[in-house]
């Protein structure tokens, strides 16, 4: 009679113990870098600490901020829209993507894309990644009839008013990049 362990269709990973132990390090470290990275207070060994794994958290999505709590919350709305012209003068307003504009489930997975734009593409010490989206919106919108000629990024903003202030939303906006396209951009 055979035993568990041996029966067909059942399965036992073997795990060396280096990888378990180098698996088990990975864990931990990630889990101790993310409890450091959303430390709330600024200590000054938080800080240090956050300054050295601050490429590594960047890079992996891990960063997070407390720019929606107290004491300094967030004071501003803003979103950004490329305004396209095509080659025969036709112009089209492409939003990028917002939350709101999905449903719930499909809505959590949509704030790392509204981090990148609404939090850091629109602002001007980034201005190096404008290009790059300038062309990415010229490429999702490319009709081979009809390419794009230009496209301008535009930021919109508002001040969130204090509540009971009284104060209606003031929306602003400006074109802060416009970009010729290149034919070479569209491939």
């Amino acid at each position: 009679m055979a035993t568990a362990e041996h029966q067909p269709g059942t399965f036992k990973p073997s795990f060396h113990p280096l990888k378990r132990v180098l698996l088990n390090v990975f864990i931990g470290g990630n889990l101790l870098f993310i409890l450091v990275w959303a430390f709330p207070f600024n200590a000054r060994w938080s800080i240090g600490t956050r300054r050295l794994i601050a490429p590594y958290m960047n890079l992996c999505g891990l960063d997070q901020s407390w720019n929606l709590f107290a004491p300094e919350p967030q004071s501003i709305n803003a979103y950004l829209v490329a305004e396209i012209t095509y080659r025969d003068g036709q112009t089209r307003t492409w939003n990028f993507p917002m939350p709101q504009d999905y449903g719930y489930f499909r809505r959590y997975f949509m704030a790392r894309r509204l981090k990148w734009s609404a939090d850091n593409l629109r602002l001007d010490e980034n201005a190096a990644l404008w290009p790059d989206a300038a062309r990415y919106v010229a490429r999702v919108n490319d009709m081979p009839d009809n390419p794009p000629v230009t496209v301008n990024l535009v930021r919109h903003w508002s001040f969130i008013e204090p509540p009971l202030s009284g104060k209606a939303d003031a929306w602003n906006q400006f074109t802060f990049f416009k970009y010729a396209v290149l034919p070479g951009d569209l491939k």
